[in-house]
């Protein structure tokens, strides 16, 4: 009996000491390892959706225009919707590369908040794409929203439903006499171009950090957002040398232009100022 209650109190002693040592080796070992949700970018903070209503019916090839009014549009930008015979588009939009959004306003302010979404399987390769067994090629999705005497808003983001490789995105906002706001995917790996008069071009403090200066030259800033080309050279959907990237262009006289990811909490750009207000009355 002497020797059992010896045991007993051994085994409570040690007990503490062995719970001290699992706790030890559980802070020293690595957290549990969890994949990727397909289709997700590298960046560990994907975009999220937002305020995407769920009867927000896909369409592609969008073009509005509109004199003294204001254009607002959230629209879910399906590129597997083929593109719509030349008697469906209006007659000065035509050719090969027409863009898949056209918001416009004279005398009017621009907001899009755009998804993309490609759920078909595209090559990354031009070489092979299109051949027989062979995905498509790799689409470029292009945006254009423009104000005249109004302020821009574009917010785009990358639906959660696109396969990788994703589409490259090709925006552009125009304003004259009014701000532009841009906000981008976290996955944009390109070129942005950004000029102002009579203002600044300003990057939120999140992309700052990924956003290497290429030149400013009399009101306009070049950058690259994200990592290179291993070669050195790119291009923006104009058939030059050089992998093909994403691409931005923010323009605006008498404003400024600034650019942010699309999950920061930023402020969209303010109404029509004192010159705004004096074109439109004016009739311009």
């Amino acid at each position: 009996m002497i020797v059992q209650d010896s045991e007993e109190k051994s085994s409570v002693k040690s007990a503490p000491r062995d719970e001290e040592t699992r706790s030890q080796a559980a802070e020293q070992s690595p957290p549990p390892y969890s994949p990727p949700l397909q289709g997700s970018s590298k960046d560990p903070t994907p975009s999220p959706l937002f305020n995407l209503s769920p009867d927000l019916a896909p369409a592609n090839y969008i073009h509005v225009k509109e004199r003294n009014n204001n254009v607002k549009r959230k629209v879910l930008l399906d590129l597997d919707i083929p593109r719509p015979p030349a008697s469906a588009l209006p007659p000065e939009v035509q050719g090969e590369d027409i863009p898949h959004l056209l918001l416009d306003s004279q005398n009017g302010t621009v907001s899009g908040e755009i998804w993309v979404v490609c759920a078909t399987k595209r090559s990354d390769d031009p070489a092979t794409a299109g051949r027989a067994h062979k995905p498509a090629a790799r689409e470029r999705v292009r945006l254009h929203l423009h104000a005249r005497n109004g302020t821009v808003n574009a917010r785009v983001h990358i639906h959660p439903s696109t396969v990788e490789p994703r589409p490259f995105l090709d925006i552009e906002a125009r304003s004259l006499n009014g701000s532009v706001g841009i906000t981008i995917p976290r996955s944009f790996r390109g070129q942005l171009t950004l000029h102002s008069d009579n203002g600044r071009a300003i990057l939120s403090s999140a992309l700052k950090p990924r956003a290497a200066t290429l030149s400013t030259v009399n009101g306009t800033h070049t950058y690259f957002v994200g990592e290179r080309p291993s070669r050195g050279t790119w291009n923006t959907g104009t058939n030059e040398e050089g992998e093909e990237v994403d691409a931005v262009v923010g323009w605006t006289k008498n404003g400024s232009v600034r650019v942010s990811y699309d999950d920061e909490a930023v402020a969209c750009p303010k109404g029509p100022g004192v010159l705004s207000s004096l074109f439109r009355a004016i009739g311009f």
